[in-house]
């Protein structure tokens, strides 16, 4: 999965994390419409080490997207494993 997004003012960053590597994902979401959700992604990185990478995210059609995928894969991780 590749993600592009802004790490500070002006400044794009992009992040490839392997699916079959994230640990835990954590979703808070917003009461009210205005404002962002944040998702958490904990994954094991390219040196073997744990990262976290929190995301804030202000469409909701987004994360959507993003959890989708990563649900869709660990489903047939689980299936591969029978």
């Amino acid at each position: 999965m590749k993600i592009k997004y802004y790490a500070g003012i002006n400044k794009t960053t992009e992040k490839i994390i392997q699916i079959d590597k994230i640990v835990k994902t954590k979703l808070d979401t917003r009461i009210f419409d205005f404002g962002f959700d944040l998702l958490s992604i904990k994954y094991i990185d390219d040196q073997e080490l744990y990262n976290l990478l929190d995301l804030r995210i202000r469409n909701k059609k987004d994360w959507i997207k993003i959890l989708s995928l990563i649900e869709v894969n660990d489903d047939i991780e689980k299936d591969n494993m029978k």
